[in-house]
């Protein structure tokens, strides 16, 4: 069976492509019988190979987030930049004057809209400290060094704000 294409789910459209390509004899058969004019060629095949490994890492950060019954904070860095990283790469002018003219269009596309959504993702307070309080991660969360250490000069500034409104308050109830 086919699925269709969801536009508010990352990983539809990976998941239509990638049964489309599997499914493709079957596809191709029935479309020729059926509707002989929605028939897929050779190029937009290839089109779709090229797009599919690009999509993947939005598939796979999507089915892994929900799963989970509880995601955490801790991960929203590092998946941030993971796809940055995997976009970027695939949107240099080098690689992207390899693909397809369909294929550079959603390129183009996703390193906007990605860079729109979680570009400043590193700055953002609550982000930040989950990412570096977690063990797992700490510094290799981040894309910037910079950000890293401003995001550990605020955790320790808060902290100790925290530690001093604690003793005043402990030495304010002592005196009684």
């Amino acid at each position: 069976m086919l699925k269709q294409d969801v536009e508010t789910r990352w990983n539809s459209t990976f998941q239509m492509l990638d049964r489309l390509i599997k499914m493709k004899e079957a596809v191709v058969s029935a479309t020729f019988s059926l509707r002989s004019d929605l028939l897929i060629n050779c190029e937009e095949f290839v089109a779709i190979k090229q797009i599919l490994p690009i999509l993947k890492p939005f598939n796979d950060i999507t089915t892994e987030i929900s799963a989970e019954k509880a995601v955490t904070l801790s991960k929203v860095i590092v998946y941030c930049k993971i796809m940055i990283n995997h976009i970027s790469k695939h949107y240099a002018p080098s690689v992207i004057s390899t693909y397809l003219e369909p294929v550079q269009h959603p390129i183009k596309k996703l390193h906007v809209e990605i860079y729109k959504r979680f570009g400043d993702i590193e700055s953002s307070v609550l982000h930040f400290e989950a990412t570096v309080l977690n063990p797992r991660f700490k510094k290799i969360g981040f894309n910037s060094i910079h950000k890293y250490e401003n995001a550990v000069s605020e955790i320790r500034r808060r902290t100790t704000a925290i530690a001093r409104v604690t003793v005043a308050t402990d030495d304010n109830v002592s005196q009684y």
